[in-house]
C-alpha cells in the first residue's frame, strides 16, 4: 500500500539567524510523501529573504508550499493558517528556531500506521538545546498513552512541550480552528487529544529544541513585568475558556468547571483589577469573598495599584544582572 501523504509546518517569525538550519532539518527528512508548508508571519528582519535563497536551492522530492502573511496574525492564526494549506492525512508542527532529526517524520509515521492512525496527537521527546547549538540533555514528554480521559488529565496534568508535537487531520477536524487570541496551542491541543482520539508519546528524541530560542532571559523593569502579568493572565482565562467549550461534549464537564474554578477566579481579578482606575474601587474589588487567596490578592494589588513599593526590589534586581 502507498504510505499516506504527511504535512509539516514551519513557523517562522524574525529568526534570521536559525532559520535556515531548521528548514534543511526538513529538506533532509527520510519520509516520503512528504510536503513542507512554511509560513512566516511578516518577520521584520531578514528571516523572508533567508526562506527564499533556501527554498530556491531545493531540488529534492518533497513538495514545498511558502506563505508570507500580509499581517503579524499570531501563532495559533498562523498555525490555523497553515494547516488550511496542508493537504497530508497526518501533520507535524516545526518552529524557525528547532531541528528535526532526519528520520522524525519516518518514526513517527511509521508508529502511527501500526496503532491504525488511531491516535490524534503524538508526540516525542527532544534534546535539550542551548542557543548555540549545544545539546545540554535530553526532556522527557509524559507518557500520554497513560491518560484515558478528562479525569487523568485533571489528577496529573502531563508534562511535554509543543515543538514535537504531530496531530492527525481526523483529530484536528473534530475541533474548532485555534482561537486566534491565544498565544500558544501545545497544552490546548494535548488537552483536546486526551479527550478525544487520545495521545501518545514516542520516547525517543526526535527533535532539538532550542532553549530560550529568540526570546532569551533578560532583565525586565517593573512596567515591563506588569504588562507580562496583564498579557499572560488574559492568555490564560482566554485558555481555561476554551478548555470549558471543549469539554462541553464530555460527562465529566462539570468536574472540569469545578477544577478550573479557582484559577478562572484569579484572572477575573487579576483582569479587573487591571481594568478599573480609582484605587478604592481596586481594593473594594480585591477584598470581594470570591475564594481567591489573600497572599494573590496582594500580589496583584500591589503590581495594579501600589507598583512603587517593588521598586527597590526591581532596582536591587537590575543592579545583580549588571554584575
Amino acid at each position: 500500500m502507498a504510505k499516506p501523504l504527511a504535512s509539516i509546518i514551519l513557523l517562522t517569525f524574525n529568526q534570521e539567524n536559525l532559520v535556515e538550519e531548521s528548514i534543511d532539518s526538513l529538506l533532509n527528512q527520510t519520509y516520503s510523501p512528504l510536503e513542507i508548508i512554511i509560513s512566516d508571519d511578516l518577520s521584520s528582519d531578514r528571516t523572508r529573504e533567508k526562506i527564499r535563497s533556501k527554498i530556491s536551492q531545493y531540488h529534492g522530492p518533497h513538495e514545498i508550499k511558502v506563505i508570507f502573511n500580509d499581517s503579524n496574525v499570531g501563532l495559533c492564526q498562523n498555525i490555523n493558517q497553515a494547516i488550511e494549506h496542508c493537504q497530508g492525512e497526518f501533520i507535524f508542527a516545526a518552529a524557525g528556531d528547532d531541528i528535526s532529526l532526519p528520520n522524525r517524520c519516518e518514526i513517527v509515521m511509521s508508529e502511527w500506521l501500526k496503532l491504525n492512525k488511531q491516535p490524534g496527537l503524538i508526540a516525542t521527546d527532544a534534546y535539550d538545546m542551548a542557543i548555540d547549538g549545544h545539546i545540554l540533555g535530553i526532556k522527557r514528554t509524559s507518557i500520554l498513552q497513560e491518560y484515558k480521559g478528562l479525569q487523568d488529565w485533571i489528577k496529573r496534568p502531563p508534562y511535554f512541550f509543543g515543538s514535537s508535537h504531530s496531530w492527525s487531520r481526523n483529530f484536528l477536524n473534530k475541533f474548532p480552528p485555534l482561537n486566534p487570541k491565544m498565544m500558544a496551542e501545545d497544552h490546548l491541543m494535548v488537552f483536546r487529544a486526551l479527550i478525544s482520539d487520545g495521545g501518545y508519546t514516542i520516547s525517543e528524541p526526535l527533535v532539538k529544541h532550542r532553549r530560550g530560542g529568540v526570546t532569551l532571559k533578560r532583565y525586565i523593569d517593573l512596567a515591563t513585568k506588569a504588562k507580562i502579568l496583564r498579557v499572560g493572565f488574559n492568555d490564560k482565562y482566554i485558555y481555561l475558556k476554551q478548555l470549558l467549550s471543549d469539554a462541553q461534549h464530555d460527562h465529566h464537564f462539570s468536574e472540569l468547571e469545578k477544577h478550573l474554578h479557582p484559577e478562572l477566579q484569579e484572572c477575573q481579578l487579576t483582569l479587573d483589577l487591571y481594568q478599573l482606575k480609582d484605587p478604592i474601587k481596586k481594593i473594594i474589588r480585591c477584598f470581594a469573598n470570591d475564594g481567591v487567596s489573600f497572599f494573590f490578592k496582594m500580589r496583584m494589588l500591589t503590581y495594579t495599584t501600589f507598583p512603587w513599593v517593588l521598586q527597590p526590589i526591581f532596582k536591587l534586581k537590575k543592579l545583580i544582572k549588571r554584575y
